[in-house]
């Protein structure tokens, strides 16, 4: 359940994406909108390890292109980060 609320979580903030930085690039942020979006709907289904790190990999990436609409929503995407175990 913990893992279908944060996939509803990404989807959620994903829709309202628009990066926040002046280093704008609407098509890293687009790619990886769709990166983050199928990697999380594939954990959620599947949480294998390898599920796992895409996912995580993912995030990361989205993370540093800046893609958050807000802080709030990254604040609590690397809180989600934070908390993923791959090693399971």
């Amino acid at each position: 359940m913990k893992k279908l609320m944060y996939v509803a979580v990404f989807i959620f903030a994903l829709g309202f994406t628009a990066c926040g930085s002046d280093d704008y690039n609407p098509i890293n942020c687009l790619e990886n909108t769709g990166t983050l979006t199928t990697t999380a709907v594939n954990y959620t289904e599947d949480p294998s390890a390898e599920n796992c790190n895409a996912y995580k990999a993912a995030l990361e990436n989205y993370l540093n292109n800046n893609c958050f609409p807000d802080e709030a929503t990254e604040n609590s995407s690397r809180d989600i980060l934070a908390d993923l175990n791959c090693d399971v």
